[in-house]
């Protein structure tokens, strides 16, 4: 944004037209609010697909990670199985 701001500013100033000049500091702010809504509103869709995306495929990461909880959960109900029956010590 700083880099358009500044191409803006050079492109305006170099323009003959005196509305131009004396108008340039809102013109600039306005297109830059506007290119900022944009972008904005791009992420946003971006973020919504990869939300829907990540819902109907989970990633690796969460397959391994609910792999691990339920590999822990079952080692710990097993070892509470063989302590209640006093034969077992639990992993943790």
């Amino acid at each position: 944004m700083i880099v358009y701001r500044l191409a803006a500013v050079t492109a305006l100033y170099g323009i003959q037209n005196s509305t131009a000049k004396t108008h340039a500091r809102l013109i600039i702010s306005v297109t830059a609010s506007v290119i900022n809504l944009i972008v904005c509103m791009i992420l946003s869709k971006v973020r919504l697909f990869s939300t829907v995306y990540s819902a109907v495929r989970p990633s690796r990461r969460n397959d391994l990670i609910t792999m691990r909880c339920d590999t822990e959960y079952l080692a710990c109900a097993e070892a509470l199985r063989g302590s209640v029956s006093g034969s077992g010590d639990l992993p943790f």
